[in-house]
């Protein structure tokens, strides 16, 4: 199935296209990044189609390293370090 996002802002950090309306995600991979028009035309007999009425997409950041299993074990004061001290309110 493909799942296609559309009439969104997407913000792509690609100086080639840096900002563009709507994405293609198959397999659980973004396939293709454009305008709404074009993505549409990418349909298949399975898919599944989101409007974000203009709602804004930004690319994911995911950090396999982590400490959560030293903690059990009396890992490293790191380990219990809060990972960002600056979204804590003052």
């Amino acid at each position: 199935m493909i799942h296609l996002l559309v009439n969104a802002t997407i913000l792509t950090m690609d100086d080639s296209l840096p900002v563009a309306q709507a994405l293609a995600v198959k397999d659980g991979r973004i396939v293709e990044v454009g305008g709404t028009d074009e993505i549409l035309w990418l349909r298949e007999d399975e898919y599944e189609v989101s409007d974000l009425e203009g709602r804004t997409v930004i690319p994911g950041f995911v950090d396999p390293h982590n400490h959560f299993s030293n903690r059990r074990a009396g890992g490293s004061r790191a380990a219990r370090t809060p990972r960002c001290s600056a979204s804590r309110p003052r």
